[in-house]
């Protein structure tokens, strides 16, 4: 009985999945319904690429102003975007910020 079961459910998973893509008359009945992923817009987020020395120094980080050195970017970074920092083996890691995040970041603030 438990070989028959689980046959069953098998079966009834396979047909599940089957029954989950939709039909050519759905999708021509919807156009441009089922193609949302494919014709999404490409997000707006900017990666930023930071490497170190062995000694945890800044050693290349991008989008830098001019006004600031790499230190002091990487601090800044840290203290506004900390929560979307990944880090990576080998002495990287990388922001994901928007572009709007990175443009307000990069704008010189007075003291």
């Amino acid at each position: 009985m438990a070989t028959t079961d689980a046959a069953e459910k098998n079966a009834s998973a396979a047909t599940l999945s089957v029954m989950v893509a939709p039909t050519l008359d759905e999708k021509a009945a919807a156009p441009g319904l089922y193609d949302a992923a494919v014709s999404a817009p490409a997000t707006d987020d900017v990666i930023i690429h930071v490497r170190f020395h062995p000694d945890s120094r800044v050693w290349e980080i991008a989008e830098r102003p001019a006004a600031l050195d790499k230190e002091q970017w990487f601090k800044l970074l840290c203290a506004r975007f900390g929560a979307k920092y990944q880090t990576r083996a080998g002495g990287r890691g990388f922001f994901r910020i928007s572009k709007v995040e990175l443009e307000a970041a990069q704008t010189p603030r007075p003291h």
